[in-house]
Parts: structure tokens; C-alpha cells; sequence
């Protein structure tokens, strides 16, 4: 079987299918949310901005 067109890791589900088991349930909950809202969960939750960077650097450096 070929890989998921979305992860590129997992075997797709079947053969006719483009992606695997998870990648299309990421798809299905982006359905129901709506990809704009999905995508800003994702930001948010997932990733750093600058500020939340320094402080994380700052934290650190207090540690020692």
C-alpha cells in the first residue's frame, strides 16, 4: 500500500483512500469545527510565539 497524503507516514486506509485512520479523523473533526477553527486550536495549543519563548528562556536560565 501507498502512504497517507497528508502525514506521508502511515499506510493509507484502504487503496482507494487518501489518507490513513488518523488523518482522516483530523479531517472529519475539522468538518464538524470548521478548518479555520481547527487550525487556530492548533496555534495556539501547538505552537510558540516569541514572547512564550523568552519566557521559556527566562524560566530557565532562573532555574540555574
Amino acid at each position: 500500500m501507498s502512504v497517507c497524503l497528508f502525514c506521508e507516514i502511515e499506510e493509507k486506509e484502504f487503496w482507494g483512500s487518501y489518507f490513513c485512520v488518523t488523518c482522516k479523523d483530523i479531517k472529519n473533526i475539522s468538518k464538524v469545527y470548521s478548518f479555520q477553527k481547527s487550525l487556530d486550536v492548533l496555534r495556539k495549543v501547538c505552537l510558540r510565539n516569541e514572547t512564550q519563548l523568552d519566557n521559556n528562556v527566562k524560566r530557565e536560565l532562573e532555574k540555574k
